[in-house]
């Protein structure tokens, strides 16, 4: 992580400062040391632009709102988790968006609001069967090319072989 923060300020590029800063963030949230992640996250988002990166924006987001919880300030992880929903809503990444909403879920059950909590934890696993589902027609439809394929391909070789009898 010291390795990328440092070539990306030698490169002046302010994603990938902003990726090694949210790097370093997550490693700090796994050594408990949540105020400085909180730091290094907070640092990330004002490197994000507002118009790119919008998945990074999102992790930030979500590991602020764990970073909060961690240290039980729960209405600034609610907040952080509701932003993550906000940037996560027209990006298309569905498994995001299934986490933003597993996230909310988790804090609203821990807040005791049992009702938020089911309707957070509905639309994340809503998300996880769209997305299972376009898995599993995207997993047909390859099975069904490469099957083409192969039979064109080994029609193909039938007719050199043919050929070259001929």
């Amino acid at each position: 992580a010291s390795l990328a923060y440092q070539n990306s300020l030698e490169l002046k590029n302010n994603s990938l400062i902003a990726l090694a800063l949210t790097n370093y963030g997550e490693i700090e949230i796994h050594r408990n040391r949540f105020d400085d992640a909180i730091g290094y996250l907070r640092k990330a988002m004002a490197y994000y632009p507002n118009y790119r990166s919008q998945r990074g924006r999102i992790i930030a987001s979500l590991d602020l709102s764990h970073a909060h919880a961690g240290l039980s300030q729960m209405s600034e992880a609610l907040k952080y988790a509701q932003q993550a929903v906000y940037f996560v809503a027209n990006s298309g990444q569905m498994q995001l968006q299934e986490n933003a909403y597993e996230v909310l879920a988790h804090l609203h059950e821990k807040l005791h609001n049992d009702h938020l909590a089911y309707c957070y934890l509905d639309s994340a696993m809503q998300l996880k069967d769209c997305s299972n589902s376009y898995v599993s027609d995207l997993n047909k439809a390859y099975q069904y090319s490469k099957t083409g394929l192969d039979s064109m391909s080994f029609k193909v070789m039938m007719l050199h072989q043919s050929r070259k009898k001929q």
